[in-house]
């Protein structure tokens, strides 16, 4: 089975327990706000907490909150080895809403201040297996994760693919796609991408077959749905070189073009696109809603930015601007740019069409 080399990365949605703020230079573009970001380390999802923006810092093993009134930053951290703390530098692989995914080990929930209240371990040893699901996926609406789970037999086949850890009454792993451990697929669920969504009570996840598309999970049964644009769901081969080519596998999917996210917001899916020209990256997104797949709006994210992670929100979509990948945990984001929401749901939106790319350059 090949070696996974996990995502560090997913969200958290909550508020509290400041200790330091920080303001950072800024600036006003067009309908965007832009912050500062180039203390973060390794930030690759997030959460919005009613007005206030929630990311996982891997690299500070914290959390990192960003307040858009005054574009100030604070951060909560809770260190040491225990069941119910972060572990600092890199040990913080993801946090997700309502819970923090703590180490490979363990998940970690959190109460609305921030405090952790209970821990469950994301390994399970019984019969002769060892059933792990790793920290790269999304919180279903019933409260169970949805994401990469692994189960390693002793004797017979071990099994690998898309699975529901249930948290209550007793930890168990279901699992509901099989991914070959040899597969391409793996390569994607291992990087920076997020690949999970909720909308509407259901559970959506992005698959990386050979041809892309989308399955909508509810428990441990799911359908297959086409809502990927047909000229994106061709799949590259994803560089994999483990963990000491990270480096140089990212330099050189970063001339690739391929689906690099799921999101949500309201009644529609949003699939991040990975595009390449002669000028860099170009990054594109497709807006669909999923009870009308062969309906599409197109928009261009403004930025050229080696890589990006989006965070929808009620009044801005976060788009953290990111350098490229140095090494395991070492990627500098160099800013948080607030684009308006009403620029992700309307059919008017200055991100289609021609000039799409200005629309955040500042105005005279």
């Amino acid at each position: 089975m090949n070696t996974i080399r996990c995502n560090l990365s997913l969200t958290v949605a909550f508020a509290g327990l400041v200790l330091f703020t920080a303001p950072l230079p800024s600036a006003a573009e067009g309908g965007c706000r832009r912050a500062s970001a180039g203390h973060l380390l390794w930030v690759h999802t997030g959460e919005w907490e009613g007005q206030r923006l929630v990311l996982g810092d891997v690299g500070e093993g914290a959390l990192a909150l960003l307040d858009p009134a005054d574009l100030s930053w604070s951060k909560v951290s809770h260190p040491g080895e225990g069941p119910l703390e972060f572990t600092k530098h890199g040990i913080l692989p993801s946090v997700m809403p309502g819970v923090v995914v703590s180490a490979l080990t363990r998940i970690v929930r959190l109460d609305g201040s921030l405090q952790p209240v209970k821990g469950y371990a994301l390994a399970k040893a019984a019969a002769g297996a060892i059933e792990v699901i790793l920290p790269a996926g999304v919180v279903s609406p019933d409260g169970s994760v949805v994401g990469v789970g692994v189960v390693l037999r002793e004797v017979g086949e071990s099994w690998q693919g898309v699975a529901r850890l249930v948290l209550e009454p007793t930890l168990r792993m279901e699992p509901i796609r099989a991914i070959a451990g040899d597969a391409n697929e793996n390569n994607f669920y291992a990087s920076l991408f997020n690949f999970g969504a909720v909308l509407n009570g259901r559970t959506y996840w992005l698959a990386m077959d050979s041809e892309a598309f989308v399955l909508e999970i509810e428990q441990s049964t799911s359908r297959r749905l086409e809502l990927v644009p047909a000229a994106w769901r061709p799949v590259p081969k994803f560089p994999n070189g483990g963990f000491g080519m990270m480096r140089a596998d990212f330099a050189a999917s970063e001339k690739l073009d391929f689906p690099a996210g799921l999101y949500s917001q309201g009644k529609e899916l949003f699939i991040l696109y990975h595009g390449s020209d002669k000028s860099g990256t170009r990054w594109s997104v497709a807006a669909v809603d999923p009870t009308k797949p062969d309906s599409h709006r197109l928009l261009t994210l403004p930025t050229r930015s080696n890589w990006v992670t989006m965070v929808p929100g009620p009044e801005y979509w976060a788009i953290l601007e990111q350098g490229p990948v140095l090494g395991p945990a070492t990627q500098t984001t160099t800013s948080v740019l607030l684009a308006p929401s009403a620029w992700f749901s309307s059919a008017q939106s200055p991100l289609m069409g021609p000039g799409a790319e200005e629309a955040c350059r500042s105005k005279p």
